[in-house]
């Protein structure tokens, strides 16, 4: 039963104008009814904290998240993945060899060793914690490893014409 108080009914014509605030300024909804802010250092303004009190004491709507687990957009993952290279590139700097070719990036056989490992280390963090963050942070740390091998060995793109059989990796 709606009980949302008339101050706010009057903020907000209609749900639709509620709903409208909040996804024009890149909140999105769960399927549990929660609102997850845009990033995970917004400070929500007097006016979005209204539009979501609102959804919530009109409709039994969930609270305010954030968007630190649940799905994610391309752009949101991929800061993530930037964020995760510029903190490497501060910890570990360039740290080629000058013996190897070129800049003395590692092979592409160093990469694949150290995405092992730390897929290795991933599972086994899977197995000793239910912490979502602690293990999507492992996630983010292992993507990177294969962006970053990308950013230096190649990126080739999927053949899209070529559709894998069932039940086939590829």
């Amino acid at each position: 039963m709606p009980s949302a108080p008339e101050y706010l009914r009057e903020m907000f014509g209609s749900d639709k104008e509620a709903y409208d605030l909040l996804t024009s300024r890149g909140y999105r909804q769960t399927r549990q009814y929660e609102w997850v802010k845009p990033t995970i250092d917004h400070k929500p303004l007097e006016k979005e904290i209204a539009a979501i009190s609102y959804l919530i004491l009109e409709w039994d709507e969930g609270g305010l998240i954030d968007p630190e687990v649940g799905p994610q957009s391309p752009t949101v993952v991929l800061s993530a993945i930037k964020s995760e290279l510029e903190y490497q590139g501060a910890v570990w700097g360039k740290t080629g060899s000058s013996e190897r070719p070129g800049e003395g990036e590692r092979t592409l056989d160093e990469y694949i060793l150290c995405i092992y490992g730390y897929a290795h280390d991933l599972m086994m963090l899977g197995a000793k914690t239910s912490d979502p963050v602690e293990k999507l942070n492992f996630v983010r740390k292992v993507t990177t490893l294969g962006f970053r091998t990308m950013m230096e060995h190649g990126a080739p793109f999927r053949d899209s014409s070529v559709a894998p059989t069932s039940g086939e990796a590829q």
